[in-house]
Formats: structure tokens, sequence, C-alpha cells
């Protein structure tokens, strides 16, 4: 099991318009190996996001993300 740590994360989307547009604002938490972890928010708030990031299919604007 892994120690997942995400760090000021930021991650803005292009629109169409060609504006950008905030998905994540200053994200940090820790998840330890001996929890349980659950992300909850509503419709459209960065939680998918959140998880490509941490998976590797995203990368982040700003901050970081570990997994130890």
């Amino acid at each position: 099991m892994a120690h997942v740590r995400v760090a000021g994360g930021v991650k803005f989307f292009t629109r169409e318009d060609g504006m950008d547009m905030l998905v994540l604002g200053n994200v940090s938490f820790d998840a330890k190996e001996s929890g349980i972890t659950c992300l909850l928010g509503p419709s459209g708030c960065g939680k998918s996001t959140l998880l490509n990031v941490i998976s590797g299919l995203e990368t982040l604007d700003r901050g970081h993300v570990e997994i130890v």
C-alpha cells in the first residue's frame, strides 16, 4: 500500500473560448496507507481530475503529488 500526498495542487483547463478555467485550486491532503480516503463533492468540483492527476493521466499546473 502507498502513502499519497498532494501539496498545493492547482490545475487549469482551457475552455473553447480560450479562457482558463480553474479546476483544482490549491488542493492539499495526505492519504495514509492504514486508512480509507474518500473524495466527496458535487458534480464538477474536480474529484475525477484529482484522481487522474494522482494516477498520472493528468499533470498539475502547480504543486506536486508524492506516492511513497
